[in-house]
Formats: structure tokens, sequence, C-alpha cells
């Protein structure tokens, strides 16, 4: 090889080896680019998460703060579900903070099917089979439910005693869980069920001045659609202010009015609020049960998405 062919050799994996360095360099930059941008985006989504928790918990307190002070409440609104937008919740929060908020004891206590002691309380599995059968829904889901929630593993369904909890249901979301109960089933159920008692876990009172339709008409098989709709009419226009007020109701002046007084509220006790607050495409929605007891509010659930 002569002296010039070697130094275009020379210089050839020179410049080889100096487009490889900065072939190299340029990745590390790119590399280190992509990672400034990606934490720059990961604190900003932070950071407006935060902000946006704080103003769904503003929107609690300050709609539970409201509510407890109102003193007694017969009912959120007519059909027991209240929508409420708030504005300048904060100084500093120029997003959009939405409240709904829904009355928990208008809906049938699952828990009440079984008694703390460990027997099915009848009248209630009684009154949650005309629930099912008013949503046409399967009756035998009542079974599937009672052995999710008591202690003996004696099946009522074939398989349903299968990895079941054997205690109380914490949340409305463990019927999806319970084996036997279809996802679909458990959407159209879900709406109409609830996990917390009026007075006591296993309390089956119903605030009859929210119950929607089919509710009402599983708390006693003589309330036909007329009869509970006659309810619904009654209290859009002024709320039942007391238990006894139902017999005022066209259809309850006798036995029949005189027999639900034992079994329903007028008074909201326990209320599921979810409080939505959306900025600048970031969303954070806090879902919480608030227990009122007088002018004080307790958590009996919260959950932040």
């Amino acid at each position: 090889m002569n002296r010039l062919s070697y130094l275009i050799s020379q210089r050839g994996s020179a410049l080889i080896a100096i487009l490889a360095i900065t072939g190299f360099m340029v990745t590390l930059l790119v590399e280190f680019v992509h990672r400034v941008y990606i934490s720059t985006i990961s604190y900003d989504y932070w950071s407006k998460s935060q902000s946006l928790s704080f103003a769904c918990k503003s929107g609690i307190t300050l709609s539970a703060k409201v509510m407890s002070e109102t003193g007694d409440i017969y009912y959120l609104s007519p059909n027991g579900t209240l929508i409420m937008p708030i504005e300048k919740v904060t100084d500093s929060f120029q997003g959009n903070l939405l409240i709904s908020a829904y009355d928990e004891n208008s809906r049938f206590n699952l828990n009440s099917l079984v008694y703390q002691n460990g027997e099915i309380n009848l009248i209630s599995y009684q009154i949650f089979k005309r629930l099912l059968k008013n949503l046409q829904i399967n009756e035998q889901i009542a079974d599937l439910i009672v052995d999710w929630i008591d202690k003996d593993n004696i099946e009522r369904v074939r398989g349903s005693e299968e990895k079941a909890k054997n205690s109380y249901l914490d949340a409305v979301d463990e019927i999806y869980q319970i084996k036997g109960l279809e996802f679909e089933i458990a959407e159209r159920l879900h709406d109409y069920v609830t996990v917390y008692g009026y007075d006591r876990i296993d309390s089956t009172i119903i605030n009859i001045n929210s119950a929607p339709a089919a509710v009402i008409m599983a708390i006693d098989d003589r309330i036909t659609k007329d009869l509970a709709e006659r309810i619904i009419q009654y209290r859009s226009l002024e709320p039942l202010k007391s238990v006894s007020d139902i017999t005022k109701i066209s259809g309850f002046e006798g036995a029949l009015g005189q027999s639900l007084i034992g079994k329903i509220a007028v008074i909201v006790r326990k209320i599921r609020i979810f409080s939505t607050a959306e900025q600048e495409g970031v969303k954070r929605i806090i879902e919480t049960v608030v227990e009122l007891q007088g002018k004080s509010q307790i958590v009996r659930y919260w959950r932040e998405i």
C-alpha cells in the first residue's frame, strides 16, 4: 500500500470513528431531551392532579357542611339525586367542579338480608325478592347474595358458597365479585341497592322521600305501581315531614299506611357524594359516603379516581 492509500485509509477510519461518536452523542442528547420532556409532562400532570384533588376535597367539605348545617334534610331532590355545579371553590382553581349526590337510604340495604347473629332476615329477603321481580331480575339472585353474606357453608344455590365472603358487604361494587351474579345483572341492580343501613348495618328502613318506585313497591306486596306513584307525586309537592304523614296519601289512610310506619324514614342520614373536578383535560373524581349526625359529618367511605 503506497503512502497516499495509507493516509486515505487512516482518515477514513477516523471519520467513521467520529461519525460513530457523533451518532452516540446525538442518541444520548435525544434520550436526555425525551426524559426531560417526559419529566416535565409528568410533573405538570401531577401538579394539576394535586390541584384538582384539593378542589374535589373542598367541594365535598363545602357540600357536606351546608347539608349538616341545614338541619333535617327530607330529600336531596324529589327523585333522590342532587346535581350542583360549584363556582370559585378556591381562588386558585380555574377549572370546573361538579357535585352530584344521592340518598343512600333511598335504596335497598343488601346487608339487611342477614341479621348480625347470622340468621337470615326473612322480611328483608321477601322485600329484596319483590325488588328483583320489579326490576325483572331472576329472584334467585337473592339467594346468591345471602350465601355471600351468611357465615354458614350451606348452599342455597349450587356453588354459591365457593369463595363466598361470609361477611357483610363493605361496598356495593362487591356484587360484581359474587359467583353466579352476571355483570349485566349487577349493572341493572347497582342503582337500587346500598350496603349502608339507616340506623344499623342490618337495617331495612328506607327513606320514602327519595326511594324510586321499584323500591317503594318492594316494601310491601300491597303497594302497587299506582300507589307508589301517588307517594312520588305527593312528595314532589311537599316532602313527608314525619313517617305518620304516609297516612295522608290516598290509598295509605288505613292498615297499609299504619304498617309502613316502622319500615320507612323521611330524613336523609347517609349521602353518597361524587365530586368531579376538571381542568385543561385532566380530571379527578372523589367518591365518598357521608353520614350526617346533627351538625357533624362522619365519613363512611372514601375513594379517589
